[in-house]
């Protein structure tokens, strides 16, 4: 009896216990609980979930937020720099901010911010919408020297765009861009003395901005292509430049100097007249060119009308020896005559023989005939060689032959050693001097061959030479008693050839410079044409033929 009452007193003990002790055991221990009748309960599944799964903002920068349920740990990210979350982690249930800056682009844009956890990942779509296209410049108003130049301005912008300017010396880089840029603007120098703009447009999809550009002018400029024109005593014109950025005016002090024409602008051209001047004396004019600010002149002199001389009398006809052999020189008596295709050329005369002039000349004397082989030889002291004239019986060959195959530079060479055998002044005949003397100086009987208007009476040509030279002095001679200035050989002339020009001449030499030498009076293998006292021919200086060959003048 006594242990069975000790056996319910324990029992009693066990459960007084037991009742102090009914309490939950820490949820860090799988959420495992006890209950009243402690007994174990299973543990709570993970959970979460958001309280929404899209954002929508403004253009403007911002933030909002979502919620997140759970019961478990949880991170957050964003897949755009321009959205960002706080926190970006946790556990069990709380809240996310979502901050967005102001999206200055004219599209919408989106982000996805992720959630994830033990369980799984979940979203929230965060959508921003577009701004409003806007554009600005920094300037509206540009501002250039005359000179050439560049200067840039920039453009603030969230829009494509494109830029143009309305003139041409006005010229933009880029034309075209998206968003913040610079644009460059170069002009071209402004030779012109007013001032210019242009109108640089800036476009986008919803409207225009302008920047003007103003390029200031030059100043005034104004030259002149010469400072001083000179003409012949018979009427003539000139024609003078003008350089200039400006209006400009131009008269003449004097009424026998005209111009035309009197006014202009910018780059042109002025031409001078002259009357003919009747005196002796040379006359000056002054041309004046006038803008705004600046004065130019132009000086103007006209030779006075040279006085027929009166013409020397004619020297005594010489004769010389040389190394045996003798030859003449025939004094021509100087005066005036015509040169170049006069009336009795008729048809044969070629453009080169025009247009006739008068020529005055003083008195000279002119071999009687052409060099011959033999006084050649006397001079040059050697008989024909490689290097020298090529002299054959197929063209000619003999003392009394003339001396052909000779250059201008050869007849130079050979007058040299001339002049320092005999102390003289030997020279080729000058173009007109030839001329003159073929016509037969003032007996002259103005015939078209030197000496006859029958051809064969005076010279050895195609038609009777049998095509070689033939001794000189067997046939006429012309009035002055001059042989075969018609045919035989052409004879060089000292004169560079050139054109001839319409003006009066005294004792002319031809031009100073040039490539060709001048040769007249035909020869054994030209037709009637080609022997005229007025034909013209020339040659390079170097130049040798079998009909070429020389007279001298002293």
């Amino acid at each position: 009896m006594r242990k069975e009452v000790n056996s319910i007193v324990f029992l009693l003990m066990v459960l007084l216990s037991a009742t102090s002790c009914q309490k939950e055991l820490p949820d860090g221990i799988g959420n495992y609980v006890v209950n009243k009748d402690g007994q174990g309960q299973t543990p709570a599944s993970p959970e979460i979930s958001l309280d929404n799964n899209s954002l929508e903002f403004s253009a403007e920068s911002g933030s909002k937020a979502f919620n997140i349920k759970s019961n478990t740990s949880w991170t957050v990210s964003s897949d755009q720099a321009w959205c960002s979350v706080s926190p970006t982690s946790g556990k069990n249930s709380g809240s996310v901010t979502v901050m967005v800056s102001e999206n200055t682009q004219t599209s919408a844009r989106t982000a996805t911010v992720t959630v994830k956890s033990e369980i799984g990942i979940l979203t929230v779509k965060v959508t921003q919408n577009e701004a409003n296209a806007a554009i600005s410049l920094d300037t509206s108003t540009m501002e250039f020297t005359s000179s050439s130049g560049e200067q840039a301005f920039k453009i603030t912008a969230n829009t494509s765009w494109a830029v143009s300017s309305d003139q041409t010396w006005c010229s933009v880089n880029p034309t075209s861009g998206s968003n913040n840029g610079s644009v460059t603007v170069k002009v071209s120098e402004n030779t012109q003395t007013s001032a210019r703009t242009a109108t640089i447009t800036v476009k986008t999809d919803t409207g225009t901005r302008t920047v003007s550009v103003t390029q200031n002018g030059a100043s005034e400029q104004v030259s002149l292509s010469v400072s001083d024109m000179e003409f012949a005593a018979g009427s003539g014109s000139k024609i003078f430049s003008i350089k200039s950025n400006t209006t400009w005016a131009v008269s003449s002090d004097k009424n026998w100097c005209s111009v035309s024409p009197t006014s202009g602008s910018g780059e042109g051209s002025v031409t001078v007249s002259v009357d003919e001047n009747t005196s002796t004396s040379s006359r000056t004019a002054t041309i004046t060119v006038e803008s705004a600010t600046i004065k130019r002149t132009l000086a103007v002199t006209q030779n006075g009308v040279t006085p027929t001389p009166t013409p020397t009398p004619a020297s005594q006809d010489r004769t010389f020896t040389v190394g045996g052999v003798t030859f003449k020189m025939i004094a021509v008596e100087g005066g005036t005559f015509t040169m170049g295709a006069t009336s009795e050329q008729g048809d044969d005369a070629w453009d080169n023989e025009k247009p006739t002039r008068s020529v005055t000349l003083s008195s000279y004397s002119i071999g009687e005939t052409e060099v011959t082989q033999a006084l050649w030889q006397a001079v040059m002291g050697q008989k024909p060689t490689s290097d020298g004239p090529q002299w054959s019986s197929t063209y000619g060959l003999g003392k009394n032959y003339p001396a052909y195959y000779v250059s201008w530079n050869d007849c130079q060479d050979f007058i040299s050693r001339l002049n320092a055998l005999t102390g003289e002044n030997f020279r080729l005949p000058t173009e007109a001097e030839w001329e003159y003397a073929a016509r037969s100086g003032n007996k002259s009987r103005g015939y078209k061959y030197a000496g006859s208007n029958t051809l064969g009476n005076v010279a050895w040509y195609v038609d009777n030479s049998g095509y070689q030279t033939h001794n000189v002095a067997t046939k006429s001679p012309n009035e002055l008693g001059l042989y075969d200035m018609s045919g035989n050989v052409w004879e060089w002339c000292q004169d560079w050839f050139g054109d001839y020009n319409s003006g009066s001449q005294t004792n002319p030499t031809g031009p100073s410079s040039g490539s060709y030498h001048v040769d007249r009076g035909g020869s054994w293998d030209r037709s009637e044409g080609g022997c005229r006292v007025s034909r013209r021919s020339s040659n390079l200086p170097d130049y040798r033929s079998d009909y070429l060959g020389l007279r001298l003048a002293n």
